[in-house]
């Protein structure tokens, strides 16, 4: 059985409209937010390559120099095609299997990812997600799908939405076999994503809460959210 590719992308920039540059705002005294997620993702044991697929503008060089500090693979691509940009970087890096990440998610847990890699894998899908319906706390997004499905939503995907936003095409589209994974507790009301200023003391204080563990899970991010 010949073994699959697994590349973890992660859509970065820093032009982000409500809050510009959040992703490289320091998270504690020796991350940005960018660099700890990178760290967390590091800690996967079914991730074949991590690589950051950020856009095109001058202002992301920001982004390129942390990248080549922490030797890290990147791509650079259309801002508001984000849905070409992944295809763009999948075809380049070679992927059989695409997890999607956001740069504004920081405390993403590498062995959910883990988890549901090989759910993906032994159920045969096209597409795989926490959070179609959503009980997870927003900003503990994991979405996994094979390259036949990217393919083919970057090829018929019309609409500025859907080109804006890498799944929406297969969220909707009744093409793809997909799955969702869900937790007995809908904490879909919790939010630990990164929009807002606020947003950024809420990530800060979990993160110097449960600083004395080399890992922490989604269980801990929830506990701390309730």
């Amino acid at each position: 059985m010949v073994k699959k590719k697994i590349v973890c992308i992660v859509q970065a920039r820093m032009n982000s409209k409500r809050f510009p540059g959040k992703i490289l705002k320091k998270i504690d005294n020796k991350n940005s937010c960018l660099s700890f997620l990178i760290k967390r993702l590091q800690m996967s044991k079914k991730i074949s390559q991590l690589i950051i697929a950020c856009t095109k503008n001058s202002i992301d060089n920001r982004i390129i120099r942390l990248l080549k500090k922490y030797k890290v693979s990147y791509f650079r691509g259309s801002e508001l095609d984000v849905l070409d940009r992944y295809y763009q970087t999948a075809k380049k890096f070679r992927a059989d299997i695409i997890i999607r990440i956001t740069s504004d998610c920081p405390l993403t847990d590498p062995y959910l990812i883990d988890k549901l890699i090989k759910i993906f894998l032994k159920k045969n899908v096209d597409y795989l997600s926490n959070i179609s319906p959503r009980t997870f706390p927003d900003g503990l997004d994991i979405e996994i799908f094979n390259m036949k499905t990217l393919r083919t939503s970057r090829n018929e995907a019309r609409t500025k939405f859907d080109r804006e936003h890498v799944t929406n095409f297969m969220l909707k589209s009744k093409k793809f076999i997909k799955l969702n994974y869900k937790l007995n507790k809908n904490y879909s009301k919790l939010r630990v994503t990164l929009d807002y200023k606020k947003d950024l003391h809420v990530i800060k204080k979990i993160v110097k809460n449960l600083k004395n563990k080399n890992f922490f899970s989604y269980k801990e991010v929830i506990n701390q959210l309730i």
